[in-house]
């Protein structure tokens, strides 16, 4: 009997998922097919080949693809490989928390795909629920003066067995991060609610075209950032919402002191406790403060990477900035801070240019003007903490390699080596989390973006990437226990 399997079946976006056909006829040439619908009820469809072992079995993690929309071995390839029915529509969720992606699996005998098209049902299928927010993380829409977003809290608890020590994380304290997209405007969610699952306070900010944020705002207005960066680092937690918390986890400290009880997540957390009490031959550690120390980090991509940037020159709030396929400069409207202006470095519009698709490429329009133009440039070298710069070397909206070693050099010029340098060659300008389709077009602001990128490099990225920003923020942000025992 033919089955297919994929393990689990409900897991977060940035999870792998292990997928099987088993009882086909000893070398049978199949087919698998993947499709979702998005939450405008647009189509997303993948397909990828493959010759069964001697056994009948085809397993994705060792079997590659013969073709489709890829060759050789993916495990995650029917995801990455995703791509619109309708061209350029780009998938991007907007509701996190209430309802995950829903990907349909099926399998087919290849002879019966003619032109690709199945004639018959499937051999076998399946769904897989993929999430954006993990069971526990808390979402607070945040409107606090002037500021909109929203933020995301990771779950309550993380027990480390060996030291029999739980830390209080949902009443605690968690390493702090504001994440900025770029002109997509509004509030997009996906990359903060992700960071959450994985023990960040993530404050996913909007900044334009969002409420009543202008959507053509004339100037980017850098104290609008500080007032978030300190929203996130002024909450102390008091002894009240401590001892709620602690009624919560005494019950769940009975539990992991039966035998055979464990416990998930000590890997990911390491904190400096601020109150313990014993309970049950457990320590509780309870923080009294939201975010880590005085510090935060920035994760932000395109037009939010020029200002993460210019958080990271200006507020020392900031102790680590991700800047993803960013610019060195301010580009559109001036940067102002406490009165002082960074204008936008001037472009050249006959370097904008359409490809045969009618795509349109931005990445060259200041090859020009930024010659000679150090007075554009923001002054990198003041930075105090540490950046990470993320390069797809096939972005064609910017051509964010020379930004970035631009700004590299700067700092080289100035005695700093507070950065690393990610590039990615065949990556292009829309590096998300891993396991997320390749966009490489789409239409924003009635413009048909070209955005670059090659589906497996550039999925490959993503991957690295991911676990990178992550090593990098944790490094920089969490304390150090060890130095302080």
């Amino acid at each position: 009997m033919i089955q297919l399997t994929a393990t689990p079946m409900s897991a977060l976006v940035d999870e792998p998922v292990h997928i099987r056909a088993t009882g086909l006829t000893p070398f049978q040439v199949v087919s698998f097919k993947a499709s979702l619908e998005d939450e405008k009820r647009n189509m997303f469809y993948s397909q990828a080949h493959y010759r069964a072992n001697e056994f009948g079995e085809v397993d994705l993690e060792h079997a590659s693809s013969l073709g489709g929309d890829y060759v050789g071995v993916h495990p995650m390839g029917l995801f990455w490989s995703l791509k619109p029915e309708k061209p350029l529509k780009r998938l991007l969720k907007r509701d996190v928390m209430n309802s995950p992606f829903q990907v349909q699996l099926e399998l087919y005998d290849i002879a019966l795909l003619p032109n690709n098209k199945a004639t018959s049902a499937p051999k076998a299928s399946l769904t897989l629920k993929r999430w954006y927010v993990a069971p526990g993380v808390t979402r607070i829409q945040v409107r606090e003066g002037r500021l909109r977003g929203t933020l995301f809290l990771p779950s309550e608890c993380a027990v480390c067995e060996r030291s029999r020590t739980m830390h209080v994380l949902g009443e605690g304290q968690f390493p702090g991060v504001i994440d900025l997209f770029g002109d997509l405007g509004g509030l997009v969610e996906i990359r903060a609610s992700l960071l959450a699952n994985r023990g960040f306070a993530s404050l996913a900010l909007a900044y334009h075209d969002y409420e009543d944020l202008p959507s053509n705002p004339e100037v980017t207005d850098l104290e609008y950032f500080e007032e978030a960066a300190n929203f996130l680092l002024r909450h102390p937690k008091n002894f009240q919402e401590v001892n709620k918390g602690f009624r919560k986890v005494m019950l769940l400290s009975e539990t992991l002191s039966s035998p055979g009880a464990s416990a998930q997540g000590e890997s990911e957390f390491y904190f400096v406790a601020q109150e313990t009490i014993f309970f049950n031959s457990f320590s509780f550690e309870f923080p009294t403060k939201l975010v880590f120390g005085s510090g935060i980090g920035v994760v932000s991509v395109c037009k939010g990477a020029a200002i993460g940037l210019s958080m990271a020159i200006h507020l020392k709030q900031v102790r680590a900035a991700v800047l993803i396929n960013g610019t060195n400069f301010s580009c559109g409207v001036p940067q102002v801070y406490r009165g002082q202006i960074y204008p936008p470095l001037p472009y050249s519009t006959q370097l904008i240019s359409t490809n045969a698709l009618g795509l349109v490429e931005f990445h060259q329009i200041f090859k020009e003007t930024q010659v000679g133009a150090s007075q554009y440039f923001f002054p990198i070298e003041e930075v105090q903490g540490h950046l990470l710069f993320i390069v797809g070397e096939d972005d064609k909206n910017l051509n964010s390699k020379a930004h970035a070693e631009q700004a590299i050099g700067q700092l080289r010029r100035h005695g700093k080596n507070n950065w690393t340098l990610l590039s990615y060659p065949g990556a292009g300008h829309l590096i998300e989390p891993p396991y997320s389709p390749l966009c490489c077009a789409s239409i924003m602001h009635d413009m048909k973006m070209y955005w670059g990128g090659e589906v497996i490099p550039h999925a490959a990225a993503q991957e690295h990437s991911w676990k990178e920003i992550q090593k990098f923020l944790r490094k920089h942000l969490i304390p150090d226990v060890t130095s302080q025992l």
